[in-house]
């Protein structure tokens, strides 16, 4: 009997399937002994199934090892069919929206039911009453309606989408507007979006089980598995028609994109195809849920080479519509699997364009705003750049998820995907699936390429290319080699590309001077010698250029560093490094690579004092540059080492206790910007200590005066709401009044140089602070002297920061003032003194994107501006620059993702929004912003640099009492 021979295949396993529940239900005819014994299994598969049982196909195929093959062929289109049964059950009875009709008539629309809810509306099937036909009609709710801008931005969609007519595009019939409803009329589409297609892909191809209850609900439909398996095996273009780009579409062309109203499920335009329960579509494109990535080893089972010809063919067809948009003057912007609908004619329907914005009104939307699903976002996007090749960029990434079944870029923290997508290099679909043709590979490769201009740079080239892999002739596109991805990477990163040259020679040389042990003539030990000089003084003038010493002399006319020559032979020329260069993580790395030439130096000579010396110098500058960087763990692990090596030096001369001094300062201001006040100040006590005996020399004196600076400014801090009451004046002011005078002894010497003349400007700042009597003649000093070494050299980042910083000082002060005793002129002053500090430091932030400070600067900025424009009553205006401190602040986070403070920040300033926008009377806008405060809080409350931080705990207390009181306004 064949169940005899099933139980002799399982006589000795440990059985996890047998189920009493589900044998119960298995009925004589299941189990009739002439029948083949998979189909038996199978129907006991689907009976189990329908009982709840989640036993998987897995499960079937390790138990009945002899019939896997058999199992893996028939049970998943059994499980299919289940689903359809189900379906079509579902389907006969009567529909009822989860969300009660708002509608029941939008002019001559007669609304039958809602579809499906996204982006920025509500999706409803209608009958336009007069024609007597089916329509999609797209409102956006009274209550969505926030401002002009939503306004401005539907109006414009409308308008952009209607003037589309192409084969391939979801086509619009008309706008209209209803007792202040807004909707658009569009086609009725029956069609399944890519991502649908997709996720059946996966379980076809790669034996993969996703959550069945996310496959049991209805939403799989026959036209989702049939279009799936025809990608896999079936030709879906007709080779007769013509491919070139149409650059118009008359009306019979859209006449023949009707289908039949019986072949496929309802898909809604502005969300995710086959997702018809609204409770479940994302309201925010960036939100969206990250599809579940299938690791390289489940692509086992073998794909048709037609497959990939049809997914080229997909991509013709996408890209000849967006090159039909592009030309007519409209973006997409949000290309993806999802807004891609396929029908069972291989017909693209590009849908979604309401997301659009024509290129000629960009203006309209302000700085900062980004529309778009996240992780089909090209990299520029993430700096306010959109153009064509953004789109180019986004069917690039649909085509790869296709070919590989996996997608590019997912996660579900923001910043950390952003991160990804900026930085992170795609694998090769071939390395995930080898069967691949190399030259789809190699277009797909191009269009997702990090630089634009290494992009197809219009959709058309893209389409071409992909034609002529259809028809066997040679692409235009090409591997990028080595050598390129080398340049490219060079074109990226300046800094570090202007330094390669300089690390090969040098590479050269430390090899010469590694062999000054092995060298016995004096000739030769004398040529090794020279060698060692100069891979010392390239190495030198390296980091000065990136870590200067306070008193290196600036020339004026070219703003160029002046380079103590080696030798006057055009050899000294090889290592020549232009000044002003941008910091970056790339370039710390580069130069953390460059100590161990250092390292290596000081082993073959490790009692020579001077280049024990010149290699604690070079550590120490790599972690002042890791200190204006921000990475502040990395800077202090290099501090204490310096400070350990110097320790250990037997005798130490002027220039080392110089250098130590310098060690220590960093240590402390990298403990100051980690909130270790008290530890900070130790730091630069101890500095002190060791300069005492220093003050004959200029750059001792210069060094000292700016130790007592930092000691006073840790101090200042460090006593804010402890024993600073207790604290003199005259206590105070000493230490500042002490730096000024020794300034001021060697002002004739040094009355150029522009690093006293900035030293004595940031003095002349620390004692206006602490003496309020004569406040306006000190800033109007100040502000001569800092305006001075900007206009000499305007581009030096640090001048302009302090200038701009020093206005908003000001600023804050008037506004201070005002705020216990109102004062709208004090008041008007200080706004005007903020968008003088946003002008001197107009793209302070842009230009070093790298650091930190700048970038925080930039936020203080508009957070202070945002709330003189709340006292003023100017609230739209303050919204605008909120939610421009809030989009730089995500910058900070997206940098130092460790920092709960940074966090912390963007939370105080997102309830202030909220506030803001309770006034403005919108609060879905300020129940959204709460929930991202709330998801932010969340993330935070297991930190364990919050659980130890008493401060940090406290304010996030303090943000939930807002956020509750609030919630009650609402």
């Amino acid at each position: 009997m064949v169940l005899n021979r099933l139980d002799d295949e399982d006589k000795n396993m440990n059985d996890p399937l047998n189920s009493h529940a589900a044998s119960e239900n298995f009925s004589s005819e299941q189990w009739d002994p002439d029948r083949d014994p998979v189909d038996v299994l199978a129907a006991e598969f689907v009976e189990r199934r329908r009982v709840g049982d989640r036993v998987t196909i897995d499960d079937y195929v390790a138990k009945f090892p002899n019939h896997a093959e058999e199992i893996r062929e028939l049970f998943p289109a059994v499980l299919a069919m289940e689903r359809l049964q189900r379906r079509a059950q579902q389907d006969s009875r009567p529909r009822i929206s989860k969300h009660e009709i708002q509608v029941e008539q939008l002019g001559d629309y007669r609304v039958i039911g809602e579809i499906a809810r996204g982006g920025m509306g509500i999706v409803y099937e209608a009958e336009q009453v007069t024609l007597g036909r089916r329509v999609a009609v797209k409102v956006l709710p009274k209550q969505v309606l926030r401002d002009d801008k939503d306004i401005q931005r539907f109006e414009r969609e409308s308008k952009t989408s209607a003037k589309l007519h192409h084969t391939n595009i979801v086509p619009v019939f008309g706008v209209g507007e209803q007792d202040g409803l807004h909707y658009i009329v569009m086609q009725f589409i029956q069609g399944v979006g890519l991502d649908e297609i997709l996720r059946e892909l996966k379980q076809l191809v790669c034996s993969y089980s996703p959550d069945d209850s996310a496959g049991d609900d209805g939403n799989r439909s026959n036209y989702v598995k049939r279009n799936a398996a025809a990608l896999l095996s079936e030709k879906l273009r007709d080779d007769s028609s013509s491919f070139a780009v149409a650059d118009t579409c008359c009306d019979s062309d859209l006449s023949k994109s009707v289908l039949s109203t019986h072949r496929m499920p309802i898909v809604e335009l502005g969300t995710d195809a086959g997702n018809n329960d609204p409770e479940q579509v994302a309201e925010s494109s960036s939100e969206e849920v990250p599809v579940e990535k299938i690791p390289q080893k489940a692509l086992t089972q073998p794909i048709d080479s037609e497959f990939y010809r049809n997914v080229a063919w997909i991509g013709v067809q996408s890209a000849n519509a967006l090159n039909y948009a592009h030309a007519h003057g409209t973006l997409h912007r949000d290309v993806k699997p999802g807004n891609l609908l396929l029908d069972d004619e291989g017909v693209v329907w590009v849908a979604d364009f309401g997301l659009a914005k024509a290129v000629e009104q960009d203006e309209v939307t302000w700085t900062g705003d980004i529309v778009g699903t996240l992780s089909y976002m090209a990299p520029e996007r993430f700096h306010g750049v959109c153009e064509e090749r953004s789109d180019i960029y986004g069917l690039g990434l649909t085509l790869y998820e296709l070919l590989t079944f996996q997608r590019a870029f997912e996660g579900h923290d923001r910043v950390a995907l952003m991160h990804r997508i900026a930085n992170d290099a795609l694998t090769l679909p071939r390395r995930i699936n080898p069967m691949i043709p190399r030259d789809l590979e190699t277009i797909v490769m191009k269009a997702v390429a990090r630089e634009p201009e290494d992009r197809y740079q219009t959709a058309a080239d893209l389409a071409a290319d992909l034609q002529a892999y259809l028809e066997d002739r040679p692409i235009k596109a090409r591997r990028v080699r080595m050598t390129e991805q080398f340049v490219r990477w060079c074109r990226r990163n300046r800094a570090v590309a202007s330094l390669t040259a300089t690390v090969a020679m040098l590479l050269v040389v430390v090899s010469l001077v590694t062999t000054v042990g092995y060298l016995r003539a004096s000739a030769q030990r004398e040529r090794a010698e020279i060698s060692e000089g100069m891979a010392l003084q390239a190495l030198d003038n390296i980091y000065q250029q990136f870590a200067p010493s306070p008193l290196q002399v600036t020339a004026p006319e070219t703003n160029a560093s002046v380079a103590v020559e080696i030798d006057p032979s055009s050899t000294s020329e090889l290592f020549a490094v232009q000044p002003q260069l941008p910091l970056s993580k790339d370039v710390t790395k580069l130069l953390d690579k460059l100590l161990l030439f250092y390292d290596q130096l000081s082993k073959q000579a490790e009692n020579d004092p001077d280049i024990v010396f010149q290699s604690i110098k070079a550590h120490r500058r790599v972690a002042d540059i890791q200190l204006r960087l921000g990475e502040y763990d990395d800077a202090q692990q290099r501090y204490d080492e310096a400070i350990q090596r110097i320790q250990k030096m037997d005798s130490r001369s002027n220039d080392v206790t110089l250098e130590f001094a310098r060690v220590y300062n960093g240590l402390g201001s990298v403990q100051l910007a980690k909130f270790q006040r008290e530890e900070a100040a130790d730091a630069h006590r101890q500095a002190l200590k060791l300069l005492d005996e220093q003050l004959a020399h200029d750059e001792s004196r210069y060094e000292y005066v700016h130790t007592l600076l930092l000691v006073h400014q840790a101090e200042r801090r460090w006593r804010r709401g402890r024993d600073r009451r207790d604290q003199s004046r005259s206590d105070s002011i000493r230490p500042i009044e002490q730096g000024i005078e020794l300034l001021n002894q060697v002002a004739d010497q040094q009355s150029e140089a522009p690093e006293f003349r900035f030293l004595l400007a940031k003095c002349y700042r620390a004692l206006a602070r602490e003496n309020r009597d004569n406040v306006s003649e000190s800033e109007e000093q100040i502000i001569r002297l800092l305006e001075s070494l900007v206009q000499q050299f305007p581009d030096t980042p640090e001048y302009r920061y302090e200038l701009a910083d020093t206005h908003a000082g000001n600023a804050f002060r008037l506004m201070l003032q005002s705020r216990s005793q109102p004062d709208q002129d004090r008041l008007e002053e200080s706004e005007q003194r903020l968008r003088r500090a946003l002008e001197v430091a107009s793209d302070i932030d842009e230009s070093h994107p790298n650091i930190l400070k700048y970038v925080t600067f930039k936020v203080r900025l508009y957070f202070m501006l945002a709330e003189i424009q709340i006292r003023s009553d100017e609230k739209e205006n303050a919204r605008r620059n909120l939610d421009a401190a809030i989009a730089r602040q995500q910058r900070v986070i997206q940098s130092q993702p460790e920092s709960h403070w940074h966090r912390l920040w963007q939370a105080r300033m997102q309830t202030q929004l909220v506030e803001l926008l309770v006034e403005l009377d919108r609060p879905d806008a300020a129940r959204q912003e709460i929930a991202r405060i709330e998801d932010s809080l969340e993330s935070l409350r297991n930190q364990g640099s919050i659980v130890e931080d008493q401060r940090a705990s406290g304010r996030i207390q303090k943000i939930r009492d807002q956020i509750t009181d609030l919630k009650k306004s609402l």
